[in-house]
């Protein structure tokens, strides 16, 4: 069987002296017209998916629709040449793959790094964008990407360098392709040289195929950044290009069935694109548009007259499609820049980032494109000077942007720019005096984060014992303070914390899935290492938020009624296994919450952004109806276990009728609800004093100092 599907798939003579060729210029240009046009109908659905995803929820599958262009196209373009060496031939196609990629990629991405440097704060959801950007350079993005950020998770949506992950894929496929096309077409034997490639690349396609599925169901964010997951989609295009010679005519002499081809493949990639993208992505939903992007461009090649392909050939559909590279680089670094700005939520807004992107992509194609192809096809006898320059360019590229990235904050306009005062990072302290330091050390943890700080030729306690903290990213968001702490005491400082999950939350509802077992293990290793001159101090968010820092709301509701008795009972059991340590325990009473994140509202050219609009004054009577409950039940845990007290920074941060974000001009919190690097200054004298009396009630319970560790 296999050597019937071989027989029938390999053409009767090698593709490298008959099939025929496909290139612009020729008698065949219509071809390539209507896949222009195809390219114009994936862009678009890009572009419509990312600017409001309800309107064409499988829009993003335009993108499978590139791959497999991609594919078939690069294939065509080098099926023809004959001769040389592999050195030459290789030379040749980077020398074209660089000039058609390079120069509008390099150009973006310095743009892109520049408006990140002036316009984008250096906050959570920013964290990862100057280490995508710089591996975007070199075809790197998505294996950055794949290592963390979930391409629909909010952090992937304000990257500005995110999209460059599918470019990503296309670079590292081309490290392969000259492979199979050219050793895959000489296999000498008896019989003559014979083409492989076709066999190679059905086992190719098959394994990838076979490694998308596997990937898909269980590491997704893997199986969609990937090459091993996608080349399935890219090799189908090359499969397509170089069997022509064996469907072309079959299908150009039956016009009828071309007609029925074009209209199932136009339902399949219809399909794909409003159908919402479901679990097992790329494979098996990707198929949807890979085939129906096969079939167009099989109707496209062998049968231009069918209707469908007529219309992909059409002016509006061909000139979109000769952009449609420069449009997809552009729409996302200008909807993204329009998110952290002046918000990308109302009709006239996406109106504006539409336009925005077609004149950048336009004046790109053409002042950048055009040319950079024009230089390479003037220069294609010596493809070798052409790939040094695009070597040289994207070296240039590299150290200027990291430099750029690196000092970032000589750059940026506005307000957030003092990162001292907006962002809680240790690195931010100054040590009190001479000869005072802190070794931080960070210990692997089967989820979430450990650190230690280790201060030395600083303060001497008072009392033995180490402060503990755990909980979720507000552990994280008084990390200054805690260094300060350090400083002042000499105390050494663990924390433990994971980001959304809250360590005994205190909420109505218990804890589930990744945080109650983060909670349940947490709790047990505590018990194992506390002593009874120890404190642990419980930080976390323990009010349902009004906004996250992205903008979607999820106003507060007060807490009423008694809580779930299971809630109650897993928090009573880990507050008794961290009890019979024999430490003291410490709850963060709830601090103030607002409706507008402040690091994305602080400045001139985001203060009109629609996520802004809430304000940042609130009724500190509102703040305490949804703090009474939880309040309760720290009280209810103190009068239960005697070791348990509550240190409350929310007079401090609100001191008045109404609690406000910012005091005296400075940030008092840089989202709706994390404390700024400000407000941990402010805190720390309260939160030292709490700390030092709840040592000097441990001490008379511990009998003697620390053992050695």
């Amino acid at each position: 069987m296999i050597v019937r599907l071989r027989d029938r798939l390999l053409p009767a003579a090698p593709v490298l002296d008959r099939a025929p060729a496909i290139e612009p210029g020729r008698a065949t240009a219509d071809h390539y017209r209507a896949v222009d046009g195809l390219r114009a109908v994936a862009v678009i659905a890009v572009m419509v998916f990312h600017l409001r995803e309800g309107w064409l929820p499988g829009g993003l599958t335009g993108v499978d629709v590139f791959f497999v262009i991609s594919g078939f196209v690069v294939t065509a373009s080098v099926a023809q040449r004959q001769g040389g060496s592999f050195g030459d031939f290789v030379l040749a196609f980077y020398a074209r793959r660089i000039a058609r990629i390079l120069p509008a990629l390099a150009l973006t991405v310095a743009v892109s790094a520049i408006a990140y440097a002036l316009f984008i704060p250096s906050a959570w959801l920013g964290d990862t964008i100057a280490k995508t950007g710089l591996a975007a350079i070199f075809g790197l993005s998505n294996l950055v990407l794949a290592a963390g950020d979930d391409y629909f998770s909010v952090k992937a949506a304000f990257n500005v360098f995110t999209h460059t992950w599918s470019l990503g894929v296309e670079e590292q496929f081309y490290l392969l392709f000259p492979l199979i096309m050219y050793f895959g077409s000489k296999d000498a034997g008896a019989a003559g040289p014979r083409d492989r490639r076709v066999p190679i690349l059905l086992a190719l396609v098959a394994a990838s195929f076979a490694a998308g599925a596997l990937l898909s169901a269980t590491r997704p964010t893997i199986a969609f950044y990937t090459l091993p997951a996608r080349f399935w989609e890219l090799g189908a295009g090359m499969l397509l290009c170089l069997t022509r010679a064996r469907w072309t005519p079959w299908l150009a002499g039956a016009p009828r069935v071309a007609t029925v081809i074009a209209a199932a493949s136009a339902a399949l990639l219809a399909a794909a694109f409003v159908e919402p993208l479901r679990f097992g992505f790329p494979v098996p939903w990707a198929l949807l548009p890979v085939l129906g992007t096969l079939g167009l461009i099989a109707v496209a090649v062998a049968s231009p007259a069918t209707p469908v392909a007529r219309l992909l050939a059409t002016a509006p559909c061909v000139g979109t499609g000769r952009i449609s590279y420069a449009l997809y680089l552009w729409h996302w670094p200008v909807y993204v820049l329009m998110r952290w700005t002046v918000g990308l939520e109302t009709a006239a807004q996406g109106l504006v980032a539409v336009a925005a992107t077609v004149a950048l992509a336009t004046l790109s194609y053409r002042t950048v494109e055009m040319p950079a192809r024009a230089w390479q096809r003037a220069n294609r006898h010596a493809p070798a000077a052409v790939v040094r320059a695009g070597l040289a360019v994207a070296l240039v590229l590299a150290v200027a942007t990291g430099g750029m990235l690196k000092f970032k904050s000589a750059f940026m306009l506005g307000g957030t720019r003092d990162l001292a005062t907006w962002y809680p990072e240790g690195r931010y302290t100054v040590p009190p005096q001479a000869g005072c330091a802190i070794a931080k050390q960070v210990v692997p943890r089967p989820d979430g984060v450990m650190t230690i700080l280790r201060p030395t030729g600083c303060g001497t306690p008072a009392q033995g014992g180490r402060l503990i903290v755990a909980g979720d990213s507000h552990v994280g968001a008084y990390e200054r303070m805690l260094w300060n702490y350090a400083y002042a005491t000499g105390r050494e400082v663990r924390t433990y914390w994971l980001a959304g999950c809250p360590m005994i939350g205190l909420r109505q509802e218990p804890a589930t899935g990744a945080c109650a077992a983060f909670e349940a293990r947490l709790a047990d290793e505590l018990a194992e290492v506390l002593t009874p001159a120890d404190i642990v101090f419980l930080p976390s968010l323990r009010l349902p938020r009004y906004v996250e820092q992205w903008g979607d709301s999820g106003y507060a509701a007060a807490a009423s009624g008694a809580p779930d008795p299971d809630a109650v009972a897993v928090a009573r059991s880990h507050l008794r296994r961290i009890a019979a340590s024999g430490a003291r325990i410490v709850f963060e009473a709830p601090k103030p919450l607002f409706k507008a994140p402040p690091m994305r509202c602080a400045d001139w050219f985001n203060a009109t952004n629609p996520v802004c609009a809430p304000g940042f004054a609130i009724d500190r009577s509102e703040l305490e109806a949804l703090r009474a409950p939880i309040l309760a039940r720290m009280a209810a845990a103190m009068r239960d276990l005697r070791q348990v007290s509550i240190w409350d920074p929310f007079p401090i941060l609100c001191p008045e009728t109404t609690c406000r974000a910012f005091r005296d001009g400075r940030p008092l919190l840089f989202d709706g609800d994390h404390v700024s690097g400000y407000a941990n200054d402010v805190l720390l004298p309260s939160f030292a004093e709490t700390m030092e009396a709840a040592f000097a009630a441990a001490a008379p319970r511990s009998s003697a100092a620390l053992p050695a560790r």
